[in-house]
């Protein structure tokens, strides 16, 4: 940020009076947008406070490290996986761990950061009985975009 704005937004996370935990319409509080926005230096202060709660999912129960995982926000993840209190092995709305979101997003070095952790299971599905190797397994393929068919061609 320009003029001195950063360090102004990194002040309202030491004031005591201001709620760190509290969250806006969408269940979304104050470290889950840092997580959101890559704010490393914010997301430390609020890890800081006992108030902040790393594990407050917003309305879809996505987290601050799922957040911070789908982004490939190396130092943000970094922070909240190596706190005793954030479950890495949490599901999301879709039944999704870490490692399968991780996965999905062909994050190697968090993939491989998490496998070698005790508490999170590389075999634990999401809503749709799929394990991490399932994205996994398919991480190699091209992003190809195939067309819909169309009406036309489907009637005689």
């Amino acid at each position: 940020m320009r003029g001195g704005q950063g360090e102004a937004v990194e002040l309202l996370p030491r004031q005591e009076a201001a709620n760190p935990d509290k969250p806006d319409n969408t269940g979304k509080a104050p470290l889950l947008l840092a997580a959101i926005y890559e704010q490393g230096s914010v997301v430390k202060q609020l890890l800081d406070r006992q108030e902040a709660d790393p594990e407050r999912s917003d309305h879809r129960d996505i987290s601050p490290l799922i957040e911070a995982t789908y982004g490939g926000y190396g130092s943000v993840v970094e922070q909240l996986s190596n706190r005793q209190d954030v479950n890495p092995d949490k599901p999301d709305n879709e039944g999704m761990t870490l490692l399968s979101r991780a996965a999905m997003q062909r994050h190697k070095q968090f993939v491989k950061q998490l496998l070698d952790r005790r508490d999170v299971n590389p075999d634990k599905p999401d809503k749709d009985g799929r394990t991490p190797l399932y994205p996994a397994s398919t991480a190699n393929l091209p992003q190809v975009w195939i067309p819909p068919i169309p009406a036309t061609i489907l009637v005689d």
